[in-house]
């Protein structure tokens, strides 16, 4: 198997591309971390995968193009990337990892697609003007402060097969209007969505058995006693 080792190019401050071949089935850690004046990379479709941290603090990084072909993606790849706005995973990746994103913030669009059936913890944890999410139709599993911060973050349309959503998810997405959560939802963490001021809308499924809402401030109708308590039933407790 021909692949790129860890360290390889950690902190090579004067390299401003990079030509992955191929051949190569593994790109290790800390790889091309640091590398402060990478502009471009564009993944092979014979990559399986990118150790953790691999790109890690490339603040000049603007293009992350794949094709198809990876698989897993490790922690913290593209930490501290503050020059990333818009990347397009390919269908082959099996799952996101944690710590993707966490201060790269000037992403503003990420598109997950195919077979990713979770989203690790503060994924995009402050990436504060993400706007765009386009969740793919596999995912399974929302990790720990996920979205945490994410304040420019317009919407939650989570699709259907969702199963759990872990503690503050989308805690601090203080511009999100609206959230949609499926039916197939059985779990959901504390404070998945405090702080979350201008949310106005929120759809809950009645598979929930319990959950809060710590300073979500979801509207309730004014003088509807009845859609109250059954909102109240559904959806555990407002704050």
């Amino acid at each position: 198997t021909v692949s790129i080792t860890a360290d390889a190019f950690n902190e090579r401050v004067l390299l401003s591309r990079v030509s992955i071949p191929q051949s190569v089935r593994d790109i290790g850690w800390r790889a091309f971390s640091d590398c402060s004046a990478l502009t471009q990379i564009r993944i092979p479709s014979g990559v399986r995968r990118i150790g953790w941290h691999c790109f890690k603090g490339c603040g000049r990084l603007a293009v992350a193009e794949f094709e198809d072909g990876v698989e897993i993606i490790e922690n913290g790849v593209f930490a501290s990337c503050r020059s990333l706005q818009t990347v397009s995973f390919p269908a082959s990746l099996k799952r996101f990892p944690g710590w993707a994103f966490f201060g790269s913030n000037n992403i503003r669009r990420v598109q997950l697609r195919g077979s990713v059936a979770d989203i690790g913890e503060r994924a995009f944890s402050g990436c504060e003007n993400l706007q765009s999410m386009d969740f793919p139709d596999g995912l399974k599993k929302i990790g720990t402060d996920a979205f945490y911060s994410c304040i420019s973050l317009e919407s939650a349309d989570l699709p259907d097969g969702v199963e759990e959503i872990e503690n503050r998810a989308f805690a601090g997405a203080r511009y999100m209007t609206s959230a949609r959560i499926p039916q197939s939802v059985h779990s959901m963490g504390e404070s998945v969505f405090s702080g979350c001021r201008s949310l106005e809308r929120m759809d809950i499924p009645g598979s929930i058995k319990g959950m809060s809402l710590a300073g979500a401030h979801v509207p309730l109708p004014a003088n509807d006693k009845k859609e109250r308590q059954r909102t109240k039933r559904n959806s555990g407790r407002f704050l």
